[in-house]
């Protein structure tokens, strides 16, 4: 929903503007987009190699896996020059060697953060243990309808009357009343001597868990600012539309935090290398 929409540029020279729509397209971003944004949300920021070309312009972006990517660090504490920059970032994925990025040398993508010194927080993290224990309960709930949601059918043998001759049930009997009831299914008239009552053993009732189960998806969803209609609840959706306004103001806003993080990182600096006369503005179409 963030970033799988149609982008354009507004209040600039039209040529301009045309150059950065070719920008956009030369660097693939549309289809680079929607995968920075899922890492985003996986690993809490997305982060590209920007590849210039011989005139210091971005010539292509390289998606860079999270989970081998960090800051250069000195000891545990990030590398900063004499001003108090960051130094760069350090990539090493473990099957080749480690590679060093200038700061302008990345494009970084993140959506929650705890300042400068914060990569990047994932919403799925606060959602994982409410998603884990709804996946625990889903698997419980199947294995026991599986055992117990339908009756199981039991035979008792025998008689409780003092004098009677099956009173004393030797193991010879089970086996006989075992023959005899064998070849019973569901489609058989069943015929049983007196000493062999059947009885039904009634399953256990799951149908009470849906209430937990929707409450867990509730947690998952709230954390991640979607609308319960996109979980598993099916009833009681008076309030669907205002939920759905909220998550359109959401995805909104997240919109306006990735159109300013690309203009920051890639676009101004774009405009200011090739002495632009006018500002143009990153923009999305929202997502309704």
């Amino acid at each position: 929903r963030i970033a799988c929409t149609r982008l354009y540029f507004s209040g600039g020279d039209e040529a301009e503007i045309e150059e950065l729509m070719q920008l956009v397209e030369r660097l693939r971003l549309r289809v680079l987009l929607p995968h920075l944004v899922k890492d985003a949300f996986i690993y809490g920021f997305g982060v590209a190699e920007i590849v210039y070309d011989k005139q210091g312009l971005p010539e292509s972006l390289v998606q860079l896996y999270p989970k081998f990517f960090d800051y250069i660090r000195e000891g545990n504490d990030i590398a900063r020059d004499a001003e108090g920059n960051i130094q760069g970032f350090i990539y090493k994925p473990g099957y080749a060697e480690e590679t060093e990025y200038k700061p302008e040398e990345v494009l970084l993508i993140r959506f929650y953060t705890l300042g400068e010194d914060c990569l990047g927080i994932s919403p799925v993290e606060a959602a994982f243990k409410a998603s884990w224990i709804r996946l625990n309960i889903e698997e419980a709930v199947g294995e026991a309808v599986f055992r117990h949601g339908f009756p199981l059918y039991y035979f008792r043998i025998g008689s409780e009357e003092p004098g009677s001759p099956y009173f004393d049930v030797t193991p010879q009997d089970i086996e006989d009343a075992k023959k005899l009831l064998k070849d019973f299914d569901t489609a058989t008239e069943l015929y049983l001597p007196w000493w062999i009552e059947p009885g039904v053993i009634k399953g256990g009732d799951v149908g009470g868990i849906r209430d937990l189960l929707e409450y867990f998806a509730g947690l998952t969803l709230t954390a991640l600012e979607l609308p319960k209609a996109f979980g598993v609840q099916t009833t009681g959706l008076g309030g669907r539309a205002v939920e759905e306004m909220d998550f359109e103001k959401t995805v909104t806003a997240m919109q306006e935090s990735l159109a300013s993080q690309l203009m920051e990182q890639i676009f101004l600096p774009y405009m200011e290398k090739r002495g632009f006369q006018t500002r143009p503005q990153l923009r999305f179409v929202e997502y309704s």
